[in-house]
């Protein structure tokens, strides 16, 4: 049996690659490179395990055949990983990945590694690779030789190949983008929907591009006549291991698509956005914990869950549909006291004037002791992509019902106040006997109705109603989380179970189905003293007032 486990490629070529793949045949998975390997067009170099690129020069060309469009790829399989990637050590050219893990491509071109990431919703194979030149022009070196030629890029439709030889940054919808780079674009063919993720370094000259503000920054498609945006946020930590600044960094699309949709992608800013200035006031949080229907003595909402607060927000998990991706919350963000200090992560959205049940953005923001309502940084108005005009605004909660503007506002990208507390703000309401009662009123202050204990987006067995009793209650609920507690060996009611969750109505870190402070009293309080519950009955349903 062999003992090494690395085959190392000097300039050997295809005796390299032949020697590694039968090293991975016997069971000896890693290998590394030095440089001078090159795969020639239509042909594969394959990988089982770990790879490492050993700088400098470790550098592996593929071929980009103009003439056939054929390729040569650097093709790992499942549960094969690179290492040691750098702008001296990467594949100059395409790398295939195949499997359903989320993958980073060690790929690069004109000494200069630029990966792109893919987060793939299937097991289906992605290829990809890096054009570190002006799309308009499409000129990439042959590795090794020095010749430029006019970049081939293989599409097939019904077997019949089609190349694209330039691609053109002026050509894009004047509502969408601003400017597209002409520094770079990537090409990422797959067919299971992926979240895809570009990078970017001092090269890209974002600053430029975005005039400063990384916000406007977002991913772009070829359509094959123009590009089009995607929907796209910069990614507090880079795939690149450090923050994503003006210099450096990665952005990733919001939602998956399937990478084949576009011929090439690359990066642009928009021309638009809208902010908002917030406020609102959760009853669960505002009120004493023992009693919904009276304020805390302070007139601020507690921050009893600040410790137990997640980094990202919760509602792509709690099924709320496409939701924007934000910056995950520095510690620091967490550890600010007083007023300001964080209640727990809230959900913004816009909606259309037209169709008020279109929801056209969701984006996930923090709400303070004091109503305000911030971006992830814990300061910031909130940004949302959206071209300034008039829309209808939301505000949702994990834990409480959601409520909307009775008419669409004028939104842009100067900061607009808007105050869910006050009673000038009108709210929107559908059901006659609730219509005016979209929020509970305490001491003069609205508050989004708290008690919903089963959350969610009113799919996937999340509801948005609160009830006290009969089928898929919110006591029940409660119940079942806390009897079934894997702490609770005993199957005790008065069992007391920490976290943060759902089912933790008063907020206050504990989930109690019976005893002081109990969740399920809440909830039965919220019910019975409801306005429209005038005949008081236990089986009344507290019902969300949103379209």
């Amino acid at each position: 049996m062999l003992k090494s486990s690395t085959c190392k490629w000097h300039s050997y070529g295809w005796i390299g690659m032949l020697c590694c793949l039968w090293l991975s045949a016997l069971g000896q998975p890693s290998s590394t490179s030095f440089g001078n390997v090159y795969v020639g067009k239509d042909g594969a170099m394959s990988f089982f395990g770990t790879h490492t690129f050993v700088s400098p020069g470790g550098i592996i060309g593929t071929e980009r055949d103009p003439g056939t469009g054929q390729y040569g790829r650097f093709l790992l399989q499942p549960g094969a990983s690179v290492a040691g990637v750098a702008n001296t050590a990467h594949v100059d050219g395409y790398v295939t990945k195949v499997g359903s893990a989320s993958f980073v491509f060690p790929v690069g071109s004109h000494g200069r590694y630029r990966p792109v990431a893919v987060t793939p919703s299937g097991s289906a194979s992605v290829t990809a690779a890096y054009f570190g030149v002006d799309p308009n022009v499409a000129i990439v070196p042959r590795y090794g030789t020095g010749v430029n030629y006019s970049t081939t890029l293989p599409q097939s439709t019904s077997g019949v190949a089609t190349y694209y030889a330039s691609f053109t940054t002026s050509a894009f919808s004047t509502t969408q983008v601003q400017t597209v780079s002409n520094k770079e674009y990537w090409d990422v063919d797959g067919t299971d929907p992926a979240r895809i993720t570009l990078t970017w370094d001092t090269n890209s000259d974002v600053s430029a591009l975005t005039g400063g503000d990384v916000s406007r920054l977002t991913i772009v498609g070829w359509t094959g006549s123009q590009w089009v945006a995607l929907s796209s946020t910069a990614d507090a930590t880079s795939i690149l291991g450090s923050p994503s600044s003006l210099s450096a960094g990665s952005i990733t699309t919001n939602a998956a698509i399937v990478p084949n949709l576009y011929n090439v992608y690359a990066l642009a800013s928009v021309s638009y956005f809208v902010q908002l200035s917030l406020k609102a006031y959760l009853q669960g949080a505002g009120t004493l914990a023992t009693n919904p229907a009276m304020a805390t003595a302070d007139g601020l909402m507690r921050d009893q869950l600040r410790s137990l607060l997640p980094v990202t927000e919760p509602y792509t998990n709690l099924g709320y549909g496409s939701v924007t991706s934000v910056p995950a919350v520095v510690p620091a963000v967490f550890s600010v006291t007083g007023t300001s200090a964080i209640v727990d992560w809230v959900l913004v959205e816009v909606r259309d004037p037209a169709s008020t049940s279109v929801v056209l953005q969701r984006v996930p923001a923090l709400l303070q002791r004091d109503g305000d309502i911030v971006a992830s940084d814990g300061v910031s108005p909130v940004k949302i992509n959206v071209p300034a005009g008039n829309y209808f605004v939301s505000v949702r909660h994990r834990n409480h019902l959601g409520v909307m503007t009775a008419t669409a506002l004028s939104l842009s990208e100067s900061p607009a106040a808007l105050d869910f507390s006050s009673s000038s703000t009108a709210n929107y309401g559908t059901n006659a006997a609730n219509a005016t009662n979209a929020q509970a009123i305490i001491n003069g202050r609205r508050y989004l109705w708290g008690g919903n204990a089963n959350g969610g987006d009113g799919v996937g067995g999340g509801r948005n109603t609160v009830l006290a009793q009969g089928l898929g209650n919110d006591r029940s609920t409660v119940s079942s989380l806390v009897t079934n507690a894997s702490g609770n060996t005993n199957g005790l009611i008065t069992y007391v179970l920490p976290g943060y969750s759902a089912s933790d109505v008063n907020m206050n870190g504990q989930n109690v189905a019976q005893g002081l402070g109990a969740d399920n009293t809440f909830i039965l309080n919220i019910v019975l003293s409801h306005p429209g519950n005038g005949t008081g009955l236990v089986t009344y349903s507290v019902t969300q007032q949103l379209p």
